[in-house]
């Protein structure tokens, strides 16, 4: 409601995080293969084996669950969805408002993609 575009910076977050995520995650799987004693080109242990499936199944629930955990937190219900659509319908309102006393071209044509005037 700001006004501002923060799609870049949001972006930019979401692909930090993600790789944040994948070093850890990668780190995290060695560890726990090397404490196992996985051994690469042979017959595995059955502690290793356990891990592998452990790792397979039982860290992606535990992550599914912490998401479930913080998505739970967010809330934007109806009424918060109509409060901020209306704030936006105006701010719509008042710029073509602007741009028709201003006498700016209201063509948006193909010439005007990525200019910030649609």
């Amino acid at each position: 409601l700001t006004g501002e575009r923060k799609e870049g910076a949001y972006l930019a977050v979401w692909n930090l995080v993600r790789k944040i995520a994948g070093s850890i995650t990668a780190f995290v799987i060695g560890i726990a293969l090397q404490l196992a004693g996985f051994e690469p080109n042979v017959e595995q242990t059955d502690v290793a084996k356990w891990t592998i499936r452990s790792l397979l199944a039982l860290m992606p629930a535990a992550c599914y669950l912490v998401g479930a955990v913080l998505l739970m937190q967010f809330t934007f219900n109806e009424k918060e969805h109509q409060k901020i659509r209306k704030v936006l319908d105006q701010r719509a309102r008042d710029r073509k408002t602007r741009e028709l006393g201003s006498g700016k071209n209201l063509h948006f044509g193909r010439e005007n993609w990525g200019r910030g005037t649609i």
